[in-house]
């Protein structure tokens, strides 16, 4: 099932519930928009019992994600946090096309873990 109208494109299959961030124009930013359609996102395949995996990715092949939009962060480069519950009761991977940037960067290299795909690069 594939569901792509907005910033965040959501299609699953096997087991996956594949996540693609899609602003590559902007560089994939996490506008508050994007913030809304991704936690919808991981609520549809929450509610999914045959998703055993979300993979999040980003559109395009330069950029993961550059981080928040601050031109979009309703003024003084912050974003409000979404309340959530409880965690994932499954894995989340990350399929990084292109760099992942902004203030988590220093920390992401530090903590990763595991083997990235071809191209990928933190």
């Amino acid at each position: 099932m594939e569901a792509g109208e907005g910033v965040v494109r959501y299609q699953a299959q096997g087991g996956q519930a594949l996540l693609t961030l899609d602003r590559p124009k902007a560089r994939n930013a996490l506008s508050p928009e994007v913030l809304r359609e991704l936690m919808a996102a991981l609520d549809r395949a929450e509610a999914d019992a045959a998703v055993r995996v979300v993979v999040l990715t980003g559109a395009g092949e330069k950029v993961f994600c550059a981080g928040g939009d601050l031109g979009q962060s309703g003024g003084g480069g912050r974003f409000s946090r979404h309340p959530r519950g409880p965690p994932c009761l499954w894995p989340v991977a990350a399929a990084a096309p292109g760099r992942a940037q902004a203030h988590g960067g220093a920390r992401q290299r530090t903590r990763a873990r595991g083997r990235a795909g071809t191209g990928a690069r933190v």
